[in-house]
């Protein structure tokens, strides 16, 4: 990353209101959680490259992610098995052809905080 991408980066997050979603603990590899903060569906995944936090709603058709199977960073739609990468949200494997959105997502002292823009 660019001293430019890393300063963008930074401003980026600095523009982002941090919402309390959950409980650490909550979320674990075999159970993803999904939470509604200021009206975002957001599903958040946790792999063995951390955790991550998209839009809980698939952009093929209305369904829960959070409801699908998740297997190697991969999240699989439960209505009509799109596939989507729970890191960058891209769009894997239709019928779904857009990808969902991402938020940014820390823990704190046990805490899952989701980053969401501001208004």
């Amino acid at each position: 990353m660019s001293a430019t991408d890393q300063s963008n980066a930074e401003a980026d997050i600095q523009d982002l209101r941090w919402e309390r979603a959950c409980a650490s603990a909550d979320v674990t590899p075999d159970e993803p959680k999904a939470v509604t903060i200021d009206g975002h569906e957001i599903g958040l995944f946790r792999t063995g490259e951390g955790l991550f936090a998209i839009d809980n709603v698939c952009t093929h058709e209305y369904a829960y992610l959070t409801k699908g199977l998740v297997e190697d960073g991969v999240v699989e739609c439960p209505l009509h098995e799109a596939r989507f990468c729970v890191k960058t949200g891209a769009c894997l494997h239709g019928p779904a052809t857009r990808p969902v959105a991402t938020f940014a997502v820390r823990e704190e002292d046990g805490v899952v905080l989701v980053g969401i823009p501001h208004a």
